[in-house]
């Protein structure tokens, strides 16, 4: 009976995480496959669209528990897997018959007579690939059918109305975790005194009178870099609170970029009452009340979206035209330089600045270690601790979790044994970096998460190039289908790479792994 139940946890525990894969997967076959129907069966794409969302939101929501409580929902998920197979099945099919055309037609055309032989398998490659679009479609309407099943679920598990965080970030309501306010920070700062002076000399507050225009400043950085922490630093420095008074706003940009969302926030902010009006115009219209006659500091924290220009139009556009004192200045954190590109396309060549982030180097990083513990007087242990900073590659983020790690353990054995030992083994500080690296990987869209997942299959210090990798995106069909053919393939491949790593040359899993740090 023990023997029993415990085969039946570790079955549902199995389909639990096939599912979480699956809200990954799930979008990315149904759209490429609704891609490959033909235009006759435009009815069944409507309808497979519109139930798509519904399931992914009850996806989504699902627990463990629940699945392991409820038998009938435990051959939903199969009935879905197996369709999801079917449909990628027919897909790899298609794939292979194109490819198989590609060939014949280069053979083809290199001699004037084409063998009897040859003509007869372009024949039959057409009818196959006739039948495997007549299979798609049935795998799909089979797809449709599973989508039907669980509405019935929807209601059982009480996730009708949950959504996914790609289908929730554009909302006005957010529930970010994220404290959007200058708040004291918990510790001290290392290593940025140049780039603080920097940014503030840009800000001008030491020429009040210079500049009425408004100019924008992005902070650009790898994981870990400390771009929020250098915004904040600049927000409390005293120089810059006296400028800028009670209009410093800060607000954290949604991972779908939204101008209503962004307005309605700064409103928010500087009023300390919620927004009701929904229309961009009336909003906008309220702001630049607000903002008129004010110097204003707007940091827009966490910015991801560098594909609508003009969006970034249409948020920059409104606040380029106040003519306030001093005019505005917007401070932007992102790790991505696409991002920062996506907003100097906005604003004129003088009033764009760009800081970048790079690693700190030995001695502030030893600051850092040494502030979580205290400097020993045990010359073995301070030996350690140089070899520990020389290891940790200039991230403040890495060297503050190490540092707290090391201040509750600091016997011999325990600082020898984390030279010895790769951090993902650290039972105390894997957690709070996995933490890291689980919120970014979620902030990368479907697309990107398939490409990143297809990495795990290399070792662990495996070493390949961009080129290398996106070619065998491309070639294992994780880029979906572009009207540009095989070149606006790779080019995308190749953006979904510098998405993640912004940096070319030779890489490991683990370069990549933690290039997707936020």
């Amino acid at each position: 009976m023990v023997e029993a139940a415990a085969i039946a946890f570790a079955k549902s525990s199995a389909i639990f995480v096939g599912k979480k894969v699956a809200e990954t997967v799930i979008s990315y076959v149904v759209n490429k496959a609704l891609d490959r129907l033909p235009l006759e069966n435009e009815d069944l794409k409507t309808k497979l669209k519109s139930k798509l969302s519904k399931t992914q939101a009850m996806l989504y929501g699902i627990t463990l528990q629940e699945i392991q409580d409820n038998q009938g929902l435990v051959e939903w998920l199969w009935q879905f897997r197996d369709a999801i197979q079917e449909a990628e099945d027919a897909l790899d099919e298609l794939d292979f018959f194109d490819l198989e055309k590609v060939c014949n037609r280069k053979a083809e055309s290199s001699s004037s007579l084409v063998p009897k032989f040859m003509r007869l398998q372009l024949s039959v490659s057409s009818n196959n690939s006739n039948s495997s679009r007549k299979n798609l479609k049935n795998a799909l309407m089979r797809l449709e059918s599973v989508f039907d099943d669980a509405a019935n679920f929807r209601v059982v598990t009480g996730h009708g109305l949950h959504t996914s965080p790609q289908r929730n970030e554009g909302r006005i309501q957010d529930t970010t975790n994220r404290n959007e306010t200058t708040r004291v920070l918990a510790t001290p700062v290392f290593g940025r005194q140049k780039e603080k002076d920097e940014i503030i000399e840009w800000l001008g507050v030491e020429a009040p009178g210079r500049d009425s225009k408004l100019s924008v400043c992005a902070i650009v950085g790898g994981g870990g870099m400390g771009k929020t922490s250098l915004a904040q630093l600049v927000c409390q420095d005293k120089k810059v609170q006296d400028h800028f008074g009670d209009m410093i706003i800060w607000v954290h940009v949604p991972k779908r970029f939204e101008p209503v969302v962004l307005v309605a926030r700064m409103l928010e902010s500087i009023n300390r009452n919620r927004v009701t009006a929904s229309s961009l115009d009336i909003l906008q219209l309220d702001l630049t009340k607000e903002l008129v006659t004010k110097r204003f500091l707007l940091v827009l924290d966490d910015a991801w979206e560098d594909g609508e220009n003009e969006l970034w139009g249409q948020f920059l556009s409104p606040l380029r035209n106040i003519i306030a004192p001093m005019g505005g200045r917007i401070l932007l954190t992102t790790r991505m330089g696409s991002v920062a590109d996506a907003v100097k396309r906005q604003m004129p060549s003088n009033e764009y600045k760009c800081v970048v982030l790079g690693g700190l180097d030995h001695r502030d990083i030893m600051q850092i270690l040494n502030h979580h513990v205290p400097p020993n007087e045990d010359l073995e242990l301070r030996s350690v601790a140089e070899w520990i900073v020389h290891n940790l590659e200039g991230c403040p983020f890495v060297a503050k979790v190490i540092g707290q790690y090391l201040r509750d353990n600091t016997d011999h054995s325990n600082w020898n044994d984390f030279l010895n030992k790769k951090v993902c083994h650290l039972d105390d500080i894997a957690p709070r970096v996995m933490e890291m690296l689980r919120l970014s990987y979620e902030d990368l869209t479907s697309e990107v998460q398939l490409c990143f997942q297809y990495c795990s299959i290399f070792p662990s210090h495996y070493k390949f190039r961009m080129e290398e990798l996106t070619e065998m995106w491309v070639s294992s069909g994780l880029i979906l289908q572009s009207t540009k053919g095989n070149s606006g393939q790779e080019k995308i491949a190749r953006e979904h790479f510098n998405s993640g790593s912004g940096t070319l040359g030779d890489l490991t899993v683990m370069d990549c792994l933690l290039s997707w740090l936020p």
